[in-house]
């Protein structure tokens, strides 16, 4: 996947009006720049009709957010062994989250605080899982600099999920309130969800006896030809049909109009890890959407050639020279057109959405018999890829046991 490359693609890759005014208003124009253009923002404050954006608290007083000793706003769950400051800095998130509880408090009929809240660090997110005096938990996410594409990455999530909800019977997140725009009221982009029953595979796996790992990879086999069986007519992420991109970029879905397919939002088509600006500079305006293969193929050719840096002054001599890494990507680039033109190629490149990340700690199941899925979640950065990019996948939960 984008976030995680396969095979083929890591040699290339490697290199609604509101509720609640108070909170939730017109957001003024904050136009996305995207290959070399300026779009036009759109409000994004929405969710398919059957969810509410944003409920105020019918004038509930709101108490103050309990003080836990960290910092929402930090990356506090460890340290990096390599560039550790400038590591930490690039997830740092400025926001209020007294407001983000705000928001969570409207979502829940009958709370007026946030008792208690548990703090978790991942990749690409920081994630809040808020308990409420009414006894619900919410939890809110919050994505880092470097999850990807600003706007884009939140967006094209919750679309995904709202697609797919459209679309197929997969036990998916519900979404209560999201906004992709980084200049609402809690000051960063956000998605709040209804908590997940059930516990994580990951953690019920050890304990699971072999039948029992037989049946659950039999239900999560079974959940994929769901995914791979919608048809996409290009390479890219989904977005709502609103979304701030511009038109050029945007591949309507044929049997939805509500969604696109448009740009990858992936960190290495958008030079986001921490310090890769500086590092390469630009990132190519070549992010797709692709509608052949071979258009596929010079994208990735182009975002390769993106990421070889500059000429450092303390270069060592195995790591090669600017010159040749060019050289060599431009044979990659002659050498993958003309695999792209064989048939059996083109069969195997259908465009095709498979989770980003199919494994077990993506992926709930009931605590009282874990071969019952109950939520797959984290579907940040999922895309519509050529079929054969997955080929090499084997998720976790049926991988042959370590000997």
């Amino acid at each position: 996947m984008l976030g995680r490359p396969a095979p083929f693609a890591r040699c290339i890759r490697c290199i609604s009006p509101a509720f609640y005014p108070a909170l939730y208003h017109q957001l003024p124009p904050r136009p996305l720049r995207m290959g070399g253009k300026v779009s036009s923002p759109v409000p994004s404050a929405h969710y398919p009709s059957t969810s509410r954006p944003f409920s105020g608290n019918s004038g509930n007083k709101i108490y103050p957010v309990p003080s836990q000793g960290q910092d929402p706003c930090s990356y506090t769950a460890g340290r990096f062994l390599h560039q550790d400051e400038l590591q930490r800095n690039a997830r740092h998130v400025q926001f209020s989250f007294s407001t983000l509880c705000e928001v969570a408090i409207g979502l829940c009929q009958g709370a007026s605080r946030v008792t208690s809240y548990e703090k978790k660090e991942g990749g690409y997110n920081r994630v809040f899982v808020l308990a409420c005096d009414n006894g619900e938990r919410l939890v809110a996410r919050i994505p880092t600099r470097v999850a990807g594409a600003p706007r884009l990455t939140t967006n094209s999530e919750v679309a995904t999920i709202a697609y797919l909800q459209s679309k197929t019977s997969l036990p998916l997140p519900k979404v209560l309130a999201w906004n992709d725009d980084p200049s609402n009221p809690v000051g960063a982009e956000y998605i709040i969800q209804a908590h997940v029953d059930g516990v994580l595979l990951h953690e019920q796996w050890p304990q699971m006896d072999g039948l029992q790992h037989m049946q659950c990879t039999k239900h999560l086999s079974l959940k994929i030809p769901e995914m791979t069986s919608l048809n996409f007519p290009a390479y890219g992420n989904i977005y709502f049909s609103d979304a701030p991109i511009e038109a050029a970029l945007k591949v309507p879905l044929q049997d939805d109009d509500r969604f696109c397919i448009g740009p990858y939002c992936s960190p290495l088509f958008w030079h986001r890890g921490a310090g890769e600006p500086e590092l390469y500079g630009e990132p190519s305006e070549n992010r797709g959407p692709w509608k052949t293969l071979d258009d596929y193929v010079s994208g990735l050719i182009d975002t390769a050639l993106s990421r070889i840096p500059k000429q450092p002054d303390n270069h060592l001599p195995y790591r090669g020279s600017v010159e040749e890494h060019i050289r060599l990507v431009n044979i990659c680039r002659e050498t993958m057109h003309k695999l792209v033109q064989s048939s059996r190629i083109q069969e195997a490149g259908t465009p095709t959405l498979i989770h980003a990340d199919y494994n077990k700690r993506n992926i709930f199941v009931s605590a009282d018999d874990p071969t019952v899925i109950t939520m797959i979640i984290d579907w940040q950065l999922t895309c519509v890829e050529p079929a054969f990019i997955y080929a090499h996948m084997t998720p976790d939960f049926a991988a042959l046991p370590d000997c």
